[in-house]
């Protein structure tokens, strides 16, 4: 992370649906993880209420821009969803995996050996998580280990950090915002000088499923968890 720039960040906001519920919150969302990303001298850019083409043609740009003197990139798309798919505000839906190849090595040699990060937050599916009782152990992440080599994989380093897992609801507040980016943004800022990215988003999952829960008079919608996912393909720490 030695480069002349930190890199491009880029917001997908979408709040505002042609024939789907209005995301209230999310402009909360947006701004708190601007504040994040530009303290952490991003070069952030943000767009609001995007089709699915529209969203599509902002990625793909990204991708054919030249990042030789960037360390990384960041892309937060904050949208309705399902399993495998965001919306756009015109109900038309792309697939993620779709969005992350546009990245992939041999399609953005600029990022080969550099994170490329992805913040999702949408619902993955309708399921509402009840929670269970636990004691904690008081575990650790383990360090990992790194070895040099002449080539890598082109679907290495990229990182998807969804808000919730497969087939579940991702819980937003109308006036606070969602606890997926409320907590990605509060634990960015207090460790990015200390922690990896990868023990600041298991802390980040552990402050969504151990701090938050719904309150709710419709009982199917009281007392419900969550718990944030990460696929990841990061080669170093």
């Amino acid at each position: 992370m030695e480069h002349p720039r930190r890199g491009c960040a880029i917001i997908i906001n979408n709040k505002n649906f042609e024939n789907m519920e209005q995301r209230n919150g999310t402009e909360v969302d947006a701004h708190s993880l601007k504040t994040t990303l530009d303290k952490l001298a991003f070069d952030v850019d943000e767009h609001t209420d995007l089709s699915k083409d529209d969203m599509v043609d902002i990625i793909k740009t990204i991708s054919q821009t030249d990042h030789r003197d960037c360390d990384c990139l960041v892309i937060a798309i904050l949208s309705h969803g399902d399993d495998g798919i965001v919306h756009g505000t015109d109900g038309e839906s792309v697939a993620i995996e779709s969005l992350t190849e546009y990245f992939h090595g041999d399609r953005c040699p600029s990022l080969v050996g550099k994170p490329k990060l992805f913040f999702i937050q949408s619902c993955r599916g309708h399921k509402s998580d009840d929670g269970v009782p636990f004691e904690s152990d008081g575990s650790e992440v383990p360090d990992s280990c790194t070895k040099h080599q002449q080539r890598i994989p082109r679907t290495a380093d990229i990182l998807v950090f969804y808000s919730t897992v497969q087939g579940y609801y991702s819980w937003r507040d109308p006036v606070h915002g969602s606890w997926f980016i409320q907590s990605l943004s509060h634990v960015l800022q207090k460790y990015s000088q200390t922690r990896s990215m990868q023990d600041m988003l298991t802390i980040v999952t552990n402050r969504v499923a151990s701090l938050y829960e719904t309150s709710n008079k419709q009982k199917k919608y009281d007392k419900k968890k969550q718990v944030p996912s990460m696929i990841t393909t990061l080669t170093k720490r």
